[in-house]
């Protein structure tokens, strides 16, 4: 690609691209310590954060590749440019793309445009060195063939510069092969019990909440001297302690925890309606552990405590809450645990097809069931 006017462009979506994600700022993308990791590493080791290649990240980065492809680097169609630049309102008139401000462009002309073979054995030997198996090779020459007959050469060439992007052969670089000696067994057809419809309905919010910003120690507290913890809350906070003034004092049954009256902050008068409801409840002190951990086991290589992989990373700390698994990657979702349980009882319940909505909710089936 070829920056048509200048080289500090935007990059944030592409963070996301194949897995990468982290900091990135001019030519230095930033790495954390390995020192959390596996027990034995070496505490200088460092490594490039990354997440697993799921299903938003996938079409985060088709989105991208077909908007360069198609219009040049600009923010239009999920694109990965600078959204600051004025791009004529992103519209989809085919006939202004590429675009003549684009900030950057693909460049690639083939030698012999009209000749689909040529064509694809150039990008093959570009894009997917000694891996493009036959039967893609062949689709993709009757794909540019398709498109020479209903429109032309330069069009041909966006349509496979597109399927290249989405091929298994581009993102691996090993040899795939396809899998005919073992194929995929259907499950067995579940007759329905004509029981009422019901819906498992699931809001995952994949962000991050700075706890201390949402629940306060507020007063009336046990057990701890002659400490005020708002007080002690605000000496360790400083400048990011939320003031009695900007919490909505709740009650917690009297002795149970360490106060007996907690602050909401005063921008969630619905979340202190429900809690008083009954109707919502706090989880604290949780977190991904396989076992009890102190800081010293931590961070003593000879402690016999099982450690789960990153901690601290924020993928991590998703998936774990996905699966409740902390030591285990591939643990199935509690969705999914949830539908193979009910789909194997002696009457089992019958489950529609997938759906999801939004951000991934790891290994689970669907979420509805009649």
């Amino acid at each position: 690609m070829v920056p048509s006017r200048r080289l500090d462009w935007s990059v944030q979506k592409l963070l996301w691209v194949r897995g990468v994600f982290d900091l990135y700022c001019g030519d230095v993308l930033f790495s954390h310590s390995l020192k959390y990791h596996q027990k034995n590493h070496s505490s200088n080791a460092r490594m490039l954060r990354s997440n697993t290649g799921t299903a938003p990240f996938m079409i985060n980065y088709l989105n991208g590749m077909t908007s360069m492809i198609n219009q040049g680097l600009t923010p239009c169609g999920s694109g990965w440019g600078d959204s600051s630049v004025n791009f004529d309102g992103c519209t989809g008139d085919v006939s202004r793309w590429p675009r003549s401000n684009q900030l950057g462009f693909l460049t690639f002309t083939p030698t012999s445009p009209n000749n689909a073979a040529n064509v694809i054995e150039e990008m093959a030997t570009l894009l997917t060195p000694g891996r493009l198996q036959s039967s893609s090779r062949d689709m993709l020459v009757r794909e540019y063939e398709a498109e020479l007959v209903s429109g032309d050469a330069a069009s041909a060439l966006k349509k496979v510069q597109k399927i290249f992007m989405s091929l298994p052969e581009y993102h691996s670089v090993t040899l795939p092969r396809e899998d005919t000696t073992s194929p995929r067994v259907d499950p067995p057809e579940i007759e329905s019990q004509n029981r009422t419809y019901k819906a498992i309905v699931v809001i995952f919010e994949a962000g991050g909440a700075d706890s201390y910003s949402l629940l306060v120690p507020y007063d009336q507290c046990q057990n701890v001297g002659d400490v005020d913890m708002h007080q002690h809350y605000k000496d360790v906070r400083t400048l990011a302690a939320l003031e009695k003034s900007r919490l909505l004092p709740v009650n917690a049954e009297a002795g149970t925890q360490v106060c007996d009256r907690f602050g909401i902050n005063n921008n969630l008068p619905f979340v202190r309606d429900l809690y008083n409801l009954d109707e919502a409840l706090f989880f604290t002190n949780i977190g991904g552990l396989v076992e009890p951990l102190t800081r010293d086991q931590f961070y003593d290589p000879s402690s016999n405590v099982d450690i789960p992989p990153q901690p601290f990373a924020h993928n991590i700390a998703q998936r774990t809450m996905h699966n409740l698994d902390a030591l285990n990657a591939n643990a199935k979702g509690v969705l999914g645990r949830t539908i193979d349980a009910m789909m194997s009882q002696s009457a089992p319940y019958v489950f529609c097809n997938n759906r999801f909505y939004g951000f991934k909710f790891r290994h689970t089936h669907t979420h509805t069931q009649t």
